[in-house]
């Protein structure tokens, strides 16, 4: 199947299980479909560096069940990122091939300490690069040998029990583990106790990942079509490929309201190191709320969510997709017209950001109900309950004090916008205020006013 047919392909949109395996425990290769797992499961992995300590489930709870509409989210084109090599041509007679892998296997620190180990046969490594060089007329599966002939090693190394009952055999062995690094740390890092330090611009185990290059990332929250909702919602799950390890892996999160329409606001924006799981997936922690009392009618920020990007160099972000948070006991999703649109329940109110139940009671002595036949987005006056007589009053006089307000306000914004008309009219004129003060009255000759002297 090529990359167009793989595009083609619609996502999966029933909800993976959860599912846990670890590749080694207590030295043992073991693997079950069966394991019981939370969110955590202690992984043993001896053999390589160890980043994270636990091995995260992926699946969330799922948010299919809680609302109407789930959107399809999923980046459809799979860019499958391909590792850099040289392809180039080049023929060589078997001696040319000979000398060219004894020279590229020597170089290797690792491959020589390795020669001395028992039971291991250096030549067939070379001889295998050789085969592969008269084969294909190139040298691209030449890091192929090398790095099977590494693996062998370490596999005798562990295997081999008299070794490590020698004083000598247990230097090799720890001087093997510390240089020994996966591709040779690329030619673009330095190999530290068996793991990579790699240049700035580099990174992955093997420092063979350009990391100004950004991650793909194809969907936010897969298994719920990027919505969350309140009662479980303390990260996001992002899913892409080429998530590399560092302190540079970060996620952007990008806070926006959304309206019922789904028109979107957006405010502050927020860096989180994001937490590394897998190659594919990296999970970003929900920055912490900071409460407003509303300001605004509910209706043109109903939703919060965040645009969600991710780095691996704090510089070069990815594309943003979108997770919504919605509280499912008022809030609900629906299809309009191939959108996602946001609708609330019947018999709920959404006051201040927090689902109100019909009828709820509110303020002194209970004065304000949630009457969804008057106002969803607000606290209504209950008028018929005793001893709220004063408060229909208070909210009376308050209206007319802002009508009252509203109308002094127009005034003084009308007049300051003409005076300000007329101040950028006079000075396109090249007139000033004291020019009126200096100027002879506005007559023409004709119109001067003539003295008369009577002759007597």
């Amino acid at each position: 199947m090529n990359d167009f047919d793989f595009s083609k392909l619609n996502p999966m949109i029933t909800p993976s299980s959860p599912f846990c395996s670890c590749l080694e425990v207590e030295g043992q290769e073991k693997y079950s479909e069966t394991v019981t797992c939370g969110k955590q499961l202690n992984c043993s992995k001896p053999d390589h560096p160890i980043y994270n300590k636990m091995c995260h489930v992926k699946s969330k709870r799922s948010a299919r069940s809680l609302f109407s509409y789930m959107p399809i989210n999923m980046k459809q084109a799979l860019n499958r990122r391909k590792r850099s090599v040289d392809t180039t041509t080049m023929i060589m007679s078997k001696e040319e091939a000979l000398a060219f892998c004894e020279s590229y296997m020597k170089a290797s620190k690792a491959f020589q300490a390795c020669r001395n180990v028992p039971s291991i046969d250096a030549s067939k490594a070379i001889a295998s690069c050789i085969l592969d060089i008269t084969l294909t007329n190139s040298t691209l599966w030449a890091p192929a040998s090398r790095e099977g002939f590494k693996e062998l090693c370490k596999k005798e190394l562990r295997q081999n029990n008299t070794l490590s009952e020698s004083e000598e055999g247990k230097f090799m062995i720890e001087h093997i583990h510390n240089i020994m690094c996966p591709n040779e740390c690329s030619g673009q890092g330095v190999c530290n106790n068996g793991t990579c330090e790699c240049q700035n611009d580099f990174g992955g185990s093997d420092c063979s990942q350009d990391l100004s290059i950004a991650p793909d990332v194809f969907s936010v929250n897969p298994d719920s079509s990027g919505l969350c909702d309140t009662s479980d919602c303390e990260d996001v799950i992002v899913e892409g490929n080429m998530f590399l390890h560092g302190d540079g892996l970060l996620c952007k999160m990008e806070k926006f309201q959304a309206s019922i329409s789904n028109s979107r606001v957006f405010y502050e924006t927020t860096y989180i190191p994001a937490e590394h799981n897998t190659l594919t997936d990296v999970r970003c922690r929900l920055p912490n709320p900071r409460p407003k009392r509303s300001t605004m009618q509910e209706a043109n920020h109903f939703v919060t969510g965040f645009k969600v990007s991710v780095s691996n160099n704090a510089k070069d972000y990815s594309t943003s997709h979108l997770v919504y948070i919605l509280d499912s006991t008022c809030q609900d999703t629906i299809n309009v017209s191939g959108q996602l649109r946001f609708t609330l329940k019947n018999n709920y109110c959404f006051i201040n950001g927090v689902c109100v139940p019909e009828a709820a009671e509110y303020g002194i002595n209970n004065c304000y109900i949630c009457n969804t036949q008057s106002n969803v987005f607000a606290w209504s006056l209950n008028s018929t309950k005793n001893g709220c007589e004063k408060f229909a009053r208070k909210d009376k006089n308050q209206r007319q004090i802002y009508i009252i307000s509203a109308s002094v306000c127009g005034c003084l914004l009308t007049l300051i916008i003409t005076t300000v008309v007329i101040l950028r009219k006079m000075k396109s004129n090249g007139l000033k205020i004291e020019d009126f003060a200096n100027q002879p009255p506005p007559y023409t000759d004709a119109a001067k006013p003539k003295l008369c002297s009577r002759k007597l």
